[in-house]
């Protein structure tokens, strides 16, 4: 399957860090990291992206509310498919 046929997919915990970052593509499974896909392992949950992970040219998981900058919860709660 490929990432645009998951784009309907995204698990909650990915939605949440996903969703909150300021440098993610809404409605897509990318963002300026990753502008061929995010990985899977970011997608799953099972990479905290507010820590350096590879190919992420230095672009990490960012808060658009400088108010709440924490990461996503969920992160860590990796989903099992």
């Amino acid at each position: 399957m490929s990432l645009k046929n998951e784009a309907c997919l995204i698990p909650i915990n990915a939605a949440r860090q996903c969703a909150t970052c300021k440098n993610h593509i809404p409605h897509t499974l990318t963002c300026r990291a990753y502008p061929n896909g995010i990985p899977m392992e970011i997608i799953r949950g099972r990479v905290d992206h507010s820590k350096p992970y590879q190919g992420d040219k230095g672009i990490l998981y960012t808060s658009e509310d400088p108010e709440n900058p924490q990461t996503a919860p969920y992160i860590g709660k990796p989903m099992d498919y």
